[in-house]
């Protein structure tokens, strides 16, 4: 069987996909670690040995892996992604205690609540300002053309002074030839696709007849999304400001599922 890598970028059905995965294949095939900080507690030998990798990973450590692999991704619209992405940090924030919501690594979410949408979004002299624009400002991009998760932080100092990253049209150009190499780029409403392509190369694998939802949002549109931030704050230099962070991820966006 392929090794099968789901690369999860938050706030695109990630939850659900990796529901899935745990309920159709053995616990011992599907490795442990979602995020980076848990690759490096094992090596890449150790980590050939299992066969369904998913999660915030990075790219180009997954593609060290041995074998035959089946990766992909899944996109969403890049505003309703930032949108989903802000209000769901912001209602887990809301469920930690004040003793949680001290802790060193739920800064990000406690800042949702002290902050108003302006200073979260806009504000550069914040201290978590390298944070939240590593999970915000046009994160396709970014993540795509280099393969990691701290690519922004990584990329954006050579912008303009390194022949590869010449101007953020090359960035924009390197995400998507680099997306182009995947084995299949799924968007947030077909994404239940997956079934029936890994059923190709598993035939043993039933295409399960639930359907999997898991942090299903509430449903609001994006216009119900704007109405609720202004409700806490936000002016139009919120709104500009999440215009910019999606000003490339649309370019990727377009070409890659709206063109195919």
């Amino acid at each position: 069987m392929k090794k099968i890598i789901f690369l999860h970028i938050p706030k695109t059905a990630g939850q659900s996909v990796h529901h899935f995965f745990e309920t159709s294949f053995k616990k011992n095939e599907i490795f442990p670690g979602r995020v980076n900080r848990q690759l490096a507690q094992y090596s890449i030998e150790e980590m050939n040995n299992y066969k369904i990798f998913s999660g915030h990973l990075d790219w180009d450590i997954m593609e060290n892996l041995q074998g035959p692999k089946y990766t992909f991704t899944i996109l969403r619209d890049p505003k309703e992604r930032i949108f989903s992405f802000y209000f769901y940090t912001r209602n887990k924030a809301k469920k930690l205690t004040k003793e949680e919501l001290n802790a060193p690594q739920n800064q990000g979410m406690k800042a949702t609540l002290e902050l108003t949408p302006d200073q979260y979004f806009c504000d550069e002299t914040i201290t978590l300002r390298s944070f939240i624009d590593n999970n915000y400002d046009n994160f396709y991009t970014f993540y795509f053309a280099g393969r990691r998760y701290q690519s922004r932080s990584e990329m954006v100092p050579k912008i303009g002074e390194d022949n590869v990253f010449r101007s953020m049209n090359n960035v924009v150009s390197l995400a998507i030839e680099n997306l182009k190499t995947l084995d299949n780029v799924y968007n947030i409403t077909n994404w239940e696709n997956l079934f029936s392509d890994i059923k190709d190369f598993t035939p043993q694998l039933e295409i399960p007849k639930e359907k999997y939802h898991v942090n299903k949002g509430n449903g609001l549109n994006i216009i119900d999304r704007i109405n609720e931030l202004k409700k806490i704050g936000a002016t139009e230099k919120t709104f500009e400001k999440i215009n910019q962070f999606c000003k490339y991820d649309n370019i990727i966006y377009n070409q890659i599922i709206q063109k195919g």
